[in-house]
């Protein structure tokens, strides 16, 4: 079966039964409980991507199957940065821990912190936090970054990541987004300058400090409300021509998890004003199951 012949999303491999016993499991989890499921995912997603790898680097050493991983994982571009910033005295002398989503984010968050940046963080995380946990390599995460900001945040970045000055500065100029890469872990952290946008403003208001692991007195990070998940998704499944298949399901996740706890006046009121109240109508009704 060819994927137009599916309709706009392809079949799932999970019964409508075992779907409704993993939604109760979820809700009944924490969001620490839930983001653990997250990093466990994609710690073991990158770990075997990392050993297929390797095993294809049979004349390569180590720094061969970890350049290769990084360009695959993230384009040549990034990886051409790597080369020449993070790696000079040569690929074979960095020693790659495990990944951690954690441990990629706990830096920039006390880096952002200690400049006074207010923050919250978005993407996967986030809706992993609220909806169906899925592995990424990544980690999203909104800033509230002026000028005057770059050089003590590259500074206090730039022993343990891959960070680019000038790119901080274009994306603080141009309201977009910025990457800096955990060489401890090779884990991408996507830093976004938020549009300045009464939405935007009302979203960095409504993000609440969360605890990410479930040991007691573990950090609490500040994390988008599981309302703004789905509209900053559904806002980004739109822009990228609505193809993917991983907003998309991320979106239904929340509403399936989160269900009757969301505020929907929220969703319907800021869904009209971004202009994707037809998704968020049609996501409702797929998470019903009434499509």
């Amino acid at each position: 079966m060819s994927s137009a012949e599916w309709g706009p999303h392809p079949p799932t491999d999970t019964t409508p039964g075992a779907e409704a016993v993993q939604v109760a499991l979820l809700r009944r989890a924490s969001v620490a409980g839930r983001v653990r499921l997250a990093r466990s995912l994609s710690q073991t997603a990158m770990e075997l991507s990392r050993r297929a790898i390797r095993a294809t680097q049979a004349t390569g050493g180590r720094g061969e199957a970890l350049d290769a991983f990084v360009e695959l994982v993230y384009g040549t571009p990034v990886a051409e940065g790597l080369r020449k910033r993070a790696w000079p005295h040569g690929q074979q002398e960095v020693t790659v821990r495990p990944p951690d989503l954690l441990a990629a984010l706990s830096p920039v968050v006390d880096a952002l912190e200690a400049l006074g940046v207010a923050y919250h963080l978005g993407g996967s995380v986030a809706s992993s936090a609220h909806g169906m946990p899925r592995s990424t390599v990544d980690v999203d995460l909104v800033a509230e970054l002026a000028l005057r900001h770059v050089a003590g945040l590259v500074e206090r970045l730039r022993d343990a990541y891959y960070v680019e000055p000038d790119a901080v500065r274009r994306a603080i100029a141009t309201r977009s987004s910025f990457n800096v890469i955990h060489l401890a872990t090779m884990l991408k952290v996507d830093v976004f300058v938020p549009q300045g946008r009464p939405y935007d403003r009302e979203a960095a208001r409504r993000a609440a400090p969360h605890p990410l692991e479930e040991a007691p007195g573990a950090r609490a990070f500040r994390v988008a409300s599981p309302e703004d998940v789905i509209l900053t998704k559904l806002e980004w499944y739109r822009a990228g021509g609505e193809v993917s298949e991983r907003q998309w399901h991320d979106v239904l996740g929340v509403l399936r998890v989160k269900g009757q706890a969301l505020d929907v006046a929220y969703l319907e009121r800021w869904a009209h004003e971004l202009g994707i109240g037809d998704l968020l109508g049609r996501a409702q009704a797929e998470a019903r199951g009434t499509l």
